[in-house]
């Protein structure tokens, strides 16, 4: 049987496995989106990670969105590739402790610091491996990271691409 890379389906965002990288098209441009945990009245809340939305941060937390239209998903292989350049951690989130679209690790577990659209100075967290919504108290002195990409690795097979480049240094 035919092996594929990389390993993609089309899924309605509302099927879609919370932690799940998604890809879709608006406005003939790609946005990739973290799914969440959080579904309320049958619609499922996104992170946009490279939004392109006028006077707004790029890495947007979508409460409910509600379009049901089918997504790309990446099933496996998809990886969070931190820097650890010294210009782009922050061990006490004294450098990017505001920042929307930083990697916040918070004990073992790396989450991604969103903006919400609807009041973008309010700051959300989501775990960015399993897509749940942080409930606890923001942290502000944990480490911060201003870089990271987001890749499709198969290793076995030494394939790989590059999805998305997030960088307050670029």
């Amino acid at each position: 049987m035919p092996d594929f890379f990389p390993q993609i389906a089309a899924i309605k965002v509302n099927d879609v496995t919370p932690g799940s990288i998604v890809e879709m098209r608006r406005s003939g441009s790609r946005v990739f989106a973290l799914a969440t945990d959080h579904i309320e009245n049958n619609s499922r809340s996104l992170v946009i990670l490279n939004g392109t939305f006028s006077q707004k941060p790029s890495v947007v937390f979508l409460n409910n969105w509600r379009n049901i239209e089918d997504v790309l998903v990446y099933n496996a292989g998809v990886r969070f590739e931190v820097s650890m350049n010294d210009r782009d951690f922050d061990p006490n989130g004294n450098r990017f402790g505001e920042i929307f679209g930083a990697l916040v690790l918070v004990g073992d577990q790396l989450c991604i610091r969103a903006a919400r659209f609807d009041t973008w100075n309010s700051p959300i967290l989501i775990n960015a491996k399993t897509g749940s919504v942080f409930s606890d108290p923001q942290p502000y002195d944990v480490w911060h990271f201003s870089s990271w990409r987001l890749w499709v690795r198969d290793l076995a097979k030494d394939c790989s691409f590059e999805l998305f480049h997030f960088s307050l240094n670029k």
